[in-house]
């Protein structure tokens, strides 16, 4: 099997590098069957983060199958299989008689020289978790990979907004933070939802309509029924911020059972 995709910049693409789907994969192929793909990878330097990003794939294969074997260079090939492997290409090649006009038996000889291979392997950690559906760690690595590339330093920018967050819902009167919390975490568990859907179903655009169509059937009925009361008290209100924090734990514990 070769998995001709880009690297896992987001949830849909995760989907295809975590320990379920190889599991689906080892059900399917045969004993001595193969699986392939490629991710971008580094010539000669290997980055803390590049390394966690590639330890996290290996980690999650090798939970699979038997044998792993990654062939270094700009794009890293990762071959996993239940049978042997090695990584003498060329003598394979030579051996089965195949035929090649662009690949020959030097450049592979290179691309797979002993320093090369003790590079790559050193760097690869069995500490990193593997990447699951859930637990998305490539993809969180690879974002780690993609902003390192511009270093750019967002700590700052974003404790400066938390404290101006804090102190704006810290002025509000106590119907106001209530209000305020509950519109906040409705939002937030819509982006959720969505997000959850993609590593479930992969495509998004599918479900969003009934999802965001399911959120606004929500706010019609809430705002039909403020209208019949004459006044929501505040016992009212805190029942419903107390469901919601009940529920949130909830509906998050429901994916890791």
């Amino acid at each position: 099997m070769i998995l001709d995709l880009p690297d896992p910049l987001s949830l849909q693409l995760n989907r295809f590098y975590t320990l379920e789907f190889f599991r689906e994969v080892r059900d399917i192929l045969l004993p001595q069957g193969i699986i392939c793909f490629a991710t971008v990878g580094a010539e000669n330097y290997i980055s803390h983060d590049r390394a966690s990003f590639l330890s996290a794939i290996y980690n999650s294969l090798q939970s699979v199958f038997k044998n792993i074997l990654v062939i270094p260079r700009e794009r890293n090939i990762f071959i996993a299989s239940d049978g042997s492997l090695t990584s003498d290409i060329a003598l394979l090649i030579a051996a089965r008689g195949i035929q090649t006009d662009y690949v020959y038996e030097h450049y592979l000889r290179e691309r797979t020289t002993k320093e090369r291979l003790a590079l790559l392997k050193g760097s690869l950690s069995e500490d990193v978790p593997v990447n699951r559906d859930f637990h998305p760690r490539t993809y969180s690595y690879k974002i780690h990979v993609w902003l390192g590339m511009f270093q750019e330093r967002f700590t700052l920018p974003l404790i400066i907004g938390a404290l101006l967050l804090t102190i704006y819902f810290l002025r509000l009167g106590i119907m106001g933070k209530v209000l305020f919390s509950t519109g906040f975490v409705a939002s937030s568990l819509e982006v959720i939802i969505l997000l959850v859907y993609q590593i479930l179903f992969g495509s998004v655009y599918t479900g969003i309509g009934i999802i965001i169509a399911a959120f606004m059937f929500g706010l019609v009925v809430g705002s039909y029924m403020e209208k019949r009361m004459e006044r929501i008290s505040t016992k009212s209100i805190m029942k419903i911020e107390i469901g919601i924090i009940i529920y949130l734990p909830s509906f998050s514990s429901s994916f890791y059972g």
